[in-house]
Order: structure tokens, then sequence, then C-alpha cells
């Protein structure tokens, strides 16, 4: 049985395999705390949606899956990643969002770095996968944490200074 178990704060991803009769286990490389929740519930779906994406890249990188299929996981990671941050750029543009340019620099930072390891499979690829999952874990990690909760508390403020801006509006 080996078990390893990493935190950075905000996000737990774990590494966790126990034979039992012939059984292997295998739990998700990340686990979804509340605290990363945004109350922008579509885009806490989406995040929710990118981290079962890395927990099946994770399990199949575990499970020894061909590179063919690992690529083609790759590419259903970063057709969705992409997906997402163009909903966030909305976002920035609806809110007018201070950090916009500097948040979609770590977005297009994430998608260089993602196909830069797509690249590089097929020189290494168990040693490739495996910096890339824990890459994954740590960025999901931060960004969502970190970046994606300043663009929630901006839309919040923007939102409140609206609504009491209306309620002091005579009828």
């Amino acid at each position: 049985m080996a078990l390893t178990f990493y935190f950075d704060g905000s996000i737990s991803y774990l590494s966790y395999r126990a034979a039992s009769a012939n059984t292997e286990y295998l739990l998700n490389l990340i686990e979804w705390p509340g605290n990363l929740e945004m109350g922008i519930p579509h885009i806490d779906d989406q995040h929710r949606i990118l981290v079962a994406i890395v927990n099946k890249l994770y399990a199949n990188v575990s499970q020894g899956i061909r590179q063919g299929d690992l690529e083609e996981r790759i590419d259903e990671l970063l057709a969705y990643a992409e997906m997402h941050f163009e909903c966030e750029t909305r976002y920035f543009r609806e809110y007018n969002f201070p950090s916009a340019t500097a948040h979609e620099g770590e977005h297009a930072n994430f998608v260089r770095i993602v196909k830069d390891c797509k690249a590089r499979l097929a020189i290494d690829d168990k040693e490739t996968a495996t910096g890339l999952l824990y890459f994954l874990a740590s960025w999901l990690s931060k960004h969502i944490g970190q970046e994606d909760h300043k663009l929630a508390r901006a839309a919040n403020l923007i939102r409140a200074s609206s609504l009491s801006t209306n309620s002091n509006t005579p009828s």
C-alpha cells in the first residue's frame, strides 16, 4: 500500500494505491473543497468539471493508459479549459476586471505548458505525465483559490454597488 498526501492550503491532492485480493483502488488526485466555491454557479461547475477531467487523466496515467489515449485526454482537458477561460474572459469584460490582462496571461501560460507536456510525452511518457499531473493539481489549486476568487470579489463588489445605487434611486 502506498499513500502520498499533499496539501497546499486550498486543494488537497492525493495519491493512494492499495492492493487487496488482486484489486487496486485508486482515489482522485484532487478532492474538491468547498472553500474554492466562488459563488458564480456556472464558473464553479466548470471548475468542478476541470477537476474531474484531471482526476480522469490521473486514473488513466495510474492505470498505464496508452500514449495515444493519454494525448486524447490531454486534448479533452485543453478544449474544456479553453472554453472555460473564454467564459472567464467574458466576465472580465462585463465587470471591468482590473487584472484581466495578467489573468489572461496565466490562462495562456497554462495552455502553453500543457501543450508542451503533450509534445514531450513521446520522449518520456511516465515522467512527463507525472510532472503534468503535479502541475495541474498545483495550478488549479492556486489559480482558482487566489486569482479566480479576485474575479469573484470584483464581480460581487460591482453587483453590490449596483444594487446600492438602484435602491437609493427615488421611484
